[in-house]
């Protein structure tokens, strides 16, 4: 089993380095890194097209692309670079929360999409901190790892999903997590010793997966958005499945001068939430649970298409 590990902050963020090293300790597990040569947050699903990329190999397994963005890194990676094929992809850990509106933005996110876009299952996984938090990005690597093992051990499948009922498109995108389910794995404190026995158990299927490429039929991959509470790992209440939630509109930009007294513009902060009650991403994250939200490419509004189409026959005639 080969994993492809990006992140947005730069190959040498704390996030990524942590994330390689728990991933490095799954049986059967060989993990390459590929990331940006500098912090590139916000980058979104931008792709270098007016200039060629370098990369370079700062230390065995871990390559950075000069100038390149999330995406570059995963599309190099996956699409030719290396002489062997990756099994899965994942992004992190981040310095923040990629919360509700936030994945539209996100780099983090973005190389997830990217992967998911050439074939492979995928997770973005961000670490909720703020000023003065503990910045426990061990935290995230450990939950990281966890969902990996889990996944090589139970494969969420598209295909299983659909003939279990579970609607597609807009509705499904609505509906299938909007209750918030939890995944239990322990009452309080003791919710770390059953973590660890969960991990012993998944890996134990891991040897046996290696060969084994585990994507979803024609969906050609699962995206798995996760954020992870900054707390120490002991601490986390265990898992949740959490819809999207949506934040107010940004705080306005903020002017300043530049040394030479020329004006420039800092984009202000992210809004609070706005839809973050129960069953979102931001409630999830306050009751102290890992949010894990399953995401879908497809951006269309399904349910206005009969209505666009109505309009549209005004232009027909």
């Amino acid at each position: 089993m080969k994993i492809l590990v990006s992140n947005d902050d730069g190959f040498r963020a704390e996030g990524i380095r942590r994330l390689q090293e728990a991933l490095a300790t799954l049986d059967g597990v060989s993990v390459t890194v590929m990331a940006p040569d500098r912090n590139r947050s916000g980058a979104s699903n931008s792709l270098t097209l007016d200039v060629p990329l370098r990369v370079f190999e700062a230390e065995p397994g871990v390559h950075f692309v000069q100038g390149g963005t999330p995406t570059d890194c995963v599309h190099l990676a996956v699409s030719g670079f290396f002489d062997y094929e990756h099994d899965m992809v994942v992004s992190g850990v981040n310095d923040g929360a990629n919360l509700g509106d936030d994945v539209l933005y996100s780099g983090t996110v973005a190389a997830a999409v990217e992967g998911r876009f050439l074939g492979l299952p995928t997770l973005a996984v961000s670490l909720c901190t703020s000023p003065g938090s503990g910045r426990h990005f061990e935290t995230g690597a450990a939950v990281a790892r966890l969902l990996v093992a889990q996944l090589l051990h139970k494969p969420l499948e598209r295909d299983r999903a659909v003939s279990e009922g579970i609607p597609s498109g807009e509705d499904r995108a609505a509906g299938a997590v909007a209750a918030g389910d939890s995944l239990p794995v322990g009452d309080s404190l003791p919710v770390g010793d059953s973590l660890a026995e969960r991990s012993v158990v998944a890996e134990r299927s891991v040897v046996a997966s290696r060969s084994v490429r585990i994507r979803s039929g024609d969906d050609r991959g699962l995206i798995l958005n996760v954020n992870v509470p900054d707390v120490p790992f002991q601490q986390l209440r265990g898992f949740r499945s959490s819809r999207l939630g949506n934040r107010h509109r940004s705080e306005p930009i903020i002017p300043a001068r530049d040394p030479r007294g020329r004006p420039v513009y800092w984009v202000g902060p992210a809004g609070p939430g706005q839809d973050a009650g129960p069953g979102t991403d931001f409630d999830t994250i306050t009751q102290g649970y890992v949010s894990v939200t399953p995401l879908q490419i497809d951006l269309t509004r399904h349910a206005a298409l009969p209505a666009v189409q109505s309009w549209l026959e005004g232009i027909n005639g």
